[in-house]
Parts: C-alpha cells; structure tokens; sequence
C-alpha cells in the first residue's frame, strides 16, 4: 500500500463487518476488533501416523446454531474449506469430540508422503465450525510424524 488514508472493511465469517479510517505513513499497525460466529478449541497428538484430533466449539451467541464440525488435515499449513487448501476431511456432527486421522492407510498421504518427507515430516492439522453458513476455524495445528 502508499501512504494515505483509507477506508479499510474486514468481511469475514464474523458477526458485524469492521470498518475503520486508516491512516497509512510507512509500516503501519492496524487491529480490528470482531466476534466470530464460533470459537474451537483443539489440539492433537500423533500415534506413528495417526493422529487423534481433540476439539471443542462453542457459539458465540445463543442464537447461533452449528450445524457441521470439518476436521483437517494437509501437508501444507495453509488450511480451509477450499478444495485445494486441504488433503482431507471429515465432517461430523458433534461441538466437541475427537476425529482420528489414520494417515497411514490414507492414499493422500501415501501419494504426496515424498513431499511431507521433504518438508521434516510435518502434517498439519485445523477444525472447521460451520455456523449460520460461514465457517470459523482453529488455530492451524503442525506436528512432525
């Protein structure tokens, strides 16, 4: 960005949209706050190559209903509902639970295990919470198998 003043307007999958004046004059810091529709908890621990992934979410607001629970898994930290943005994943109903990944058997990971060797063996895990349509997600979670 140049230097000046703009109108800056955060969309995303939060309850209200931020919108703020901004004034840019060289390297410039910038914090918007906004409330998204669920919050998720998880964290994960591998077993040899399968990973058990421990999650938790919780609306926002009692209005909000959660209707499916995504979890994650690539061998890439960039990870979202996006068909590319993911090796696999499993949908399941439950707000708080475990999902296991048996990556071993997985043909996805069989298939790009050369590229996760390349990159120290690491695998990365993430929870998706879709709510009222969107979807907020977990921290992206890396561990080394």
């Amino acid at each position: 960005m140049f230097n000046g003043e703009y109108q800056v307007v955060v969309n995303g999958p939060f309850t209200t949209s931020a919108e703020q004046a901004v004034l840019i004059n060289g390297q410039t810091e910038v914090n918007f706050i906004v409330t998204p529709y669920a919050r998720i908890e998880a964290s994960a621990v591998a077993s040899g190559k399968t990973v058990t992934v421990t999650y938790s979410v919780e609306a926002t607001s009692p209005e909000f209903s959660i209707s499916e629970v995504y979890g994650y898994w690539n061998f890439a930290p960039g990870i979202d509902n996006s068909g590319n943005n993911y090796a696999e994943k499993v949908t399941v109903n439950e707000t708080s639970g475990i999902i296991v990944f048996d990556l071993g058997n997985s043909m996805v990971f069989q298939s790009n295990e050369y590229k996760i060797s390349d990159n120290g063996n690491k695998v990365y895990f993430r929870v998706g919470a879709k709510t009222e349509g969107v979807i907020n997600y977990s921290e992206t979670i890396e561990l080394a198998l």
